[in-house]
């Protein structure tokens, strides 16, 4: 039978429709949640107005990869659901519509989700990752860590400054290291500059005329040290302390190249300096961009059947299957991940599970559907 493009333009519209307020409501929800727990650290390095207003946005742009998708079932379950509960679908079968004819307008719509999903994986995500890296070193390297008056302890580490000029210079520093208890000393500058090193994951104070005073070695002894300087640049790791791990690009942060690249060094018994050093993360991550970017055709080939079932209050079933699904779906995958993290199960195989039992759930489903429908 000859697919009409009345329906088929019916049920696109629709499922975009839905799929689109869907995509709004849960991408507020889960970037409230994101912001919620970084705000300690963004109040923490000084974030500006305009370094968060950057950051929500690469939040939510590494969201889309699980958002798209889930918008798109949600789409997908309320729209069937609700022509199902109105009587549309019956009617449709009484003109002689079948599975086919209803599926294939999705499907379409599906392979489009899969391929925007996949491109957010595969160039989109990892650059929004480093974007945010990048501004949270920004925003540090501005010095607002730092606040003129006040003691500032970081770890055995006490740093005070008397002010700043309006270009950024810190003016009269004082820095207390107890971090090796045999030989603390303390530094006196006139004045200096505060910033990040990017690469070693540091904070680091670039500091001009003062003196370095060397406590004794010995309790009781008269041995006293001082080294005067002209330029002197101390510096000391913040990254376990801001919790951002700026400095170590993780997996997420790389494209599918560099994560092979890298693995292959890696499994050559390379040591790759500023990355993780666990095969197991690159495989992990290579894997999981491309099972996930078949999730919104997986997602239509249970979401229809499924919904041509329901009769009543087909709205409110299609909002409980969305979250229902969308829970066993990313809760298998999370599950999966853990174990080829663990090496239980090797990553090709863990982090196609849940499409594996996806597909197997929508042949059952299909097959079903294809009985009443004639």
């Amino acid at each position: 039978m000859r697919i009409p493009l009345t329906v088929s333009a019916y049920l696109v519209r629709q499922t975009l429709g839905w799929g689109a307020l869907g995509l709004v409501a849960i991408t507020v929800v889960f970037l409230s949640q994101n912001l919620v727990r970084m705000l300690d650290k963004l109040l923490l390095i000084g974030a500006s107005t305009s370094g968060v207003a950057t950051i929500v946005e690469c939040i939510a742009v590494t969201m889309l990869t699980y958002t798209v998708p889930m918008a798109f079932l949600f789409g997908v379950l309320v729209t069937i659901g609700r022509m199902a509960a109105d009587a549309e679908i019956l009617a449709l079968r009484a003109c002689g519509f079948g599975l086919r004819e209803i599926l294939l307008p999705v499907f379409c719509l599906a392979v489009a989700s899969s391929a925007l999903t996949a491109w957010l994986l595969l160039d989109v995500e990892h650059r929004a990752r480093r974007e945010m890296r990048t501004t949270v070193i920004a925003m540090t390297t501005q010095a607002s860590m730092i606040e003129p008056g006040e003691f500032k302890r970081v770890g055995e580490r006490i740093v005070y400054v008397q002010g700043r000029d309006g270009e950024g210079r810190l003016e009269s520093i004082l820095i207390s290291d107890r971090t090796q208890p045999q030989r603390p000393f303390m530094i006196f500058a006139e004045s200096g500059v505060f910033g990040w090193d990017g690469e070693r994951g540091e904070a680091r104070f670039r500091l001009h005329n003062g003196d370095i005073h060397l406590e004794p070695v010995e309790a009781g002894s008269t041995e006293y040290h001082r080294i005067s300087f002209q330029d002197f640049v101390y510096s000391f790791p913040v990254k376990n302390l801001l919790e951002l791990e700026s400095a170590r690009l993780r997996p997420k942060d790389l494209t599918t190249a560099e994560l092979r690249a890298t693995l292959a060094r890696l499994e050559a018994g390379e040591i790759v300096p500023r990355v993780s050093r666990d095969p197991r993360e690159y495989r992990v991550q290579i894997h999981r961009r491309y099972a996930l970017s078949f999730a919104p055709m997986l997602f239509a080939l249970i979401g229809v059947p499924l919904a041509m079932r329901l009769r009543r209050g087909g709205r409110s079933w299609g909002v409980l299957l969305c979250a229902g699904l969308v829970g066993i779906y990313y809760g298998v995958l999370t599950f999966s991940q853990s174990l080829a993290l663990e090496g239980a199960i090797p990553a090709g195989i863990a982090l196609w599970i849940p499409n594996a039992l996806c597909a197997a759930a929508a042949a059952i489903l299909l097959a079903r559907a294809r009985r009443p429908m004639g």
